[in-house]
């Protein structure tokens, strides 16, 4: 995981720059589409029918049902736009139109937000677009029966401000509201779905806010299917290649890695230890929390490290062209930060509802059992073996002798290595006086004794 993957994950407000840039450079540049070609401009009206469908294909193969009623959503909208509000919105029903789509899209939108998910083409999710529907239809029916004819509901409670913009200033407010949830969800939880449908709300407010622009409906919505494109890419990469416990790249990104070393790396294999006796201690909830205190710890690994979750409670980490007394003491210094760290291992089951009993229980930390942690660490460096494999081997083989050597520790294969072969070099050295000796030659006797033995064995 990058620097700034890094920072968009503890900081989500910073994930909202990217959509509202995008967003902000299109509605800039939107003159400039006026000057394509008719056939660019055909193109670019398709676009969004495609993108949105694309898109739910995809979000229903990878079981993300929110995403894929929100393209079912605006791929409605942009339908109704394109067939009955291209023509003036003071033109038969076109008004009632164009502000009954622009009130309850972001309505149906919040509710995607707030309600469970459920999957777009199984029972329940056909059920909550036929109520989608429903209360689509009922809204027309009830303004067409009723709010169209008294001209004094327009006048009042769809009042609009003059030039500024043709929505009304409800429907104005009702998106501002819809918009201000959808953000305080993405500052409150890391969900993707939370951010795809803020930028769906956003286009779509932008749209109907400039509605006499020419081509906003096209580009936008095109804007907004793109965009869901890449975060389904996106998310997949991450389920794909990132561990979803610690947040640091899987075992699947360390194979892939392996692949693309270059001479001169380092590889160390990580294990926690006692964490079986830990995990079946304090339960699965504590063990799982441990997992993520390494997997933090060692995000903070210098050398340009490359840290990794192997698989279980063992991570790996890998230095490119990192020397080997460096790699050395980065290691080191992260079995200290992680042996030195008080974990203090709470009742989850006594935690209080309110934060001034938290602190009061927290004042009297003999109410805690305080744990540490400790890892045993094997590290190899390439310079010794002919492939990857033979080092992570012989990283695997190091971390075993570490925690035979009775755990907590560092062992570096390379040095354990050149130490066996210089004392196998020294003992195959004979005395010089054995080596002016010369064989005995054979007697009767033995050639005697030894034809027997032959008989026998036979």
């Amino acid at each position: 995981m990058t620097a700034l993957q890094q920072h968009l994950r503890e900081l989500p407000a910073l994930r909202l720059v990217f959509p509202i840039t995008l967003l902000t450079t299109l509605l800039v540049t939107l003159d400039a589409f006026g000057g394509l070609s008719h056939d660019y401009l055909t193109l670019l009206s398709t676009l969004p029918y495609v993108a949105y469908g694309l898109v739910i294909l995809l979000a229903h193969l990878f079981n993300q049902s929110r995403v894929a009623q929100t393209a079912l959503l605006m791929t409605l909208a942009y339908f109704i736009v394109q067939t009955w509000l291209q023509v003036p919105l003071y033109h038969g029903l076109t008004r009632l139109y164009f502000n009954v789509l622009a009130t309850v899209l972001p309505l149906n939108l919040l509710f995607i937000l707030l309600l469970p998910p459920r999957r777009p083409l199984s029972s329940s999710g056909l059920l909550y677009l036929l109520w989608q529907l429903v209360i689509a239809l009922a809204c027309f029916q009830w303004i067409i029966t009723y709010a169209y004819q008294q001209p004094q509901i327009w006048d009042g409670y769809f009042f609009i401000l003059g030039r500024v913009s043709p929505l009304p200033l409800i429907t104005i407010l009702v998106n501002l509201i819809a918009i201000s949830v959808v953000t305080l969800c993405i500052l409150a939880r890391r969900n993707s779905s939370d951010l795809i449908i803020f930028t769906a709300l956003t286009a779509s407010f932008c749209t109907f806010l400039l509605f006499d622009k020419t081509y906003i409906s096209a580009v936008l919505f095109s804007f907004v299917g793109v965009f869901m494109l890449l975060s389904i890419v996106t998310r997949s990469h991450r389920l794909a290649y990132l561990d979803e416990l610690t947040d640091i790249a899987g075992r699947r990104m360390f194979e892939e890695d392996l692949n693309f070393l270059k001479p001169g790396y380092t590889i160390a294999m990580i294990d926690i230890d006692h964490f079986k006796q830990f995990n079946d201690s304090y339960g699965h909830d504590t063990g799982d929390d441990v997992l993520r205190f390494v997997a933090s710890q060692m995000k903070h690994t210098g050398g340009g490290a490359r840290v990794y979750r192997y698989g279980g409670e063992e991570f790996a980490v890998i230095f490119i062209k990192t020397p080997s007394e460096e790699c050395q003491s980065h290691l080191e210094a992260l079995r200290e930060r992680i042996a030195q760290y008080p974990l203090v291992i709470r009742n989850q089951a006594a935690r209080p509802d309110d934060d001034k009993t938290g602190r009061q229980m927290r004042e009297n930390s003999a109410k805690h059992t305080r744990e540490s942690i400790t890892v045993s660490i094997g590290m190899a460096c390439d310079e010794h073996y002919r492939s990857t494999e033979e080092c992570i081997n012989a990283a695997d083989k190091a971390l075993y002798k570490a925690k035979k050597q009775g755990r907590n520790q560092l062992v570096v294969a390379n040095k354990a290595k050149r130490s066996v072969k210089a004392k196998a070099k020294s003992n195959d050295k004979p005395p010089v006086s054995e080596k002016k000796k010369t064989p005995a030659k054979p007697t009767a006797r033995t050639k005697t004794n030894v034809k027997p033995k032959t008989q026998t064995n036979a």
